[in-house]
C-alpha cells in the first residue's frame, strides 16, 4: 500500500510517461535547422551566414589560404660564449686544413707532371735527333741504290764519297773557326763589360767627392745628353727610311724611262730657275754699282776666265 503510494506521489509528464528523464525538446523548437523565416527559425539578419567575413584578412601562400605558421619549436643556445666561438673556430680551422691539404695534393700532382712533361720533352728532342741521322742515311742509301740501278762504277762512287769527305772536313774545319771566333768575341764582349763597370764605379767616386751645385750640375747634363741621345737615335731612323724610300724611287726611276726622263727635265728646270734667281740678283747688285766699280768687277770676271781657259788648255796639252 505504501509502494502504490510513493508511485502515485513522482509526477506525470504531459505525454504520461515518468520524468525520470529529462524531456527532449520538440522537433519544431530546434535552433538552427529550420529555414529562415519559418515559425521556429532563426530570423533574418542573424547568425553564422550574416557575420562580415574579409578574406584579405586571412593570409595568402603558395597553397592558397592558410593560417599564420608558428616558428621552429625546439631547444636553443640562449648565450654565445667562448665555447661557442671556440667551436666555430676549431671547424674553421679543420675547413683550412682540409683545403691546405687539398691544394698540397694538386700541387704535388701539378709538379709530377711538370718532371714528367720535361722528361718527355727531353726523349722526344732526343729521339728526333736520331730521326734526323736515320733520314740522312736512307738518304744516303738510297742514292747508293740509285747509283747501282743506274751501272754506276764503283770508282765513281769512291770518288764522290772522297769529295764529300773532303767537303765534310773543310765544313767541320769552318764551324771549329767560327766557334773559336764567337768564343773569342764572347770574351772581349765580358772585358768590355767588366771595363765599363770599373768606369762607373770611378764615375761614382768622383761624384761622392764633388760639391752639391756641382752633382746637381752633371745629373742635368747627363739627363739633357740622355734626351740628345734618343732625339739623335729618332733622327736616325727617320734618316734610314728617308733613305730607303729614296732607294725605292731610285729603283722605280731606273726602271720607267718615262719617269727617268721627267726627273731630268725637273731637274733642269730647278737648275734653270736657280740660275735666273743669280742673274737677277747680279743685275740688282750692277745696277746699284758706278760705273767704276762695275769695270773693275768686269775685268776681274775676265781674268778669272783666262785663267781658267788656260788651265783647260795646258790640261789638253798634257794629255795629248
Amino acid at each position: 500500500m505504501s509502494k502504490r503510494h510513493a508511485t502515485a506521489a513522482r509526477p506525470m509528464s504531459k505525454s504520461g510517461r515518468l520524468g525520470t528523464t529529462l524531456q527532449r525538446p520538440p522537433t519544431g523548437a530546434r535552433l538552427g535547422t529550420a529555414r529562415p523565416g519559418t515559425k521556429s527559425g532563426v530570423a533574418p539578419g542573424t547568425g553564422a551566414l550574416a557575420s562580415s567575413v574579409q578574406v584579405a584578412d586571412r593570409p595568402m601562400t603558395q597553397q592558397g589560404l592558410t593560417g599564420v605558421k608558428t616558428g621552429a619549436l625546439g631547444p636553443q643556445r640562449q648565450v654565445l660564449d667562448a665555447s661557442y666561438y671556440s667551436g666555430v673556430l676549431r671547424s674553421k680551422i679543420k675547413e683550412l686544413r682540409d683545403e691546405i691539404n687539398t691544394m698540397e695534393k694538386e700541387s704535388g700532382a701539378l709538379n709530377a707532371e711538370n718532371a714528367t712533361y720535361l722528361t718527355f720533352e727531353r726523349r722526344a728532342e732526343t729521339l728526333a735527333q736520331q730521326l734526323k741521322e736515320r733520314q740522312g742515311e736512307l738518304a744516303d742509301y738510297n742514292l747508293l741504290i740509285d747509283k747501282i740501278n743506274t751501272n754506276t762504277d764503283v770508282e765513281e762512287i769512291s770518288e764522290d764519297c772522297a769529295a764529300l769527305q773532303s767537303q765534310n772536313n773543310r765544313d767541320s774545319k769552318g764551324v771549329e773557326i767560327l766557334f773559336g771566333e764567337k768564343r773569342e768575341k764572347e770574351h772581349q764582349v765580358s772585358q768590355l763589360e767588366a771595363e765599363i763597370r770599373r768606369q762607373r764605379e770611378a764615375t761614382n767616386q768622383l761624384l761622392q767627392g764633388l760639391d752639391y751645385d756641382t752633382q746637381n750640375k752633371y745629373m742635368s747634363m747627363k739627363e739633357a745628353n740622355f734626351e740628345l741621345q734618343q732625339k739623335a737615335e729618332q733622327l736616325q731612323s727617320q734618316v734610314d727610311n728617308l733613305l730607303s724610300i729614296e732607294a725605292t724611287l731610285q729603283s722605280e726611276l731606273e726602271s720607267n724611262p718615262l719617269k727617268q726622263r721627267a726627273f731630268e727635265i725637273n731637274s733642269r728646270i730647278h737648275e734653270l730657275i736657280d740660275k735666273r734667281d743669280s742673274l737677277k740678283e747680279e743685275i740688282e747688285s750692277e745696277a746699284q754699282l758706278s760705273p767704276e766699280e762695275e769695270k773693275a768687277k768686269h775685268l776681274a770676271q775676265v781674268k778669272e776666265d783666262n785663267k781658267e781657259i788656260a788651265g783647260v788648255q795646258g790640261y789638253r796639252g798634257r794629255q795629248s
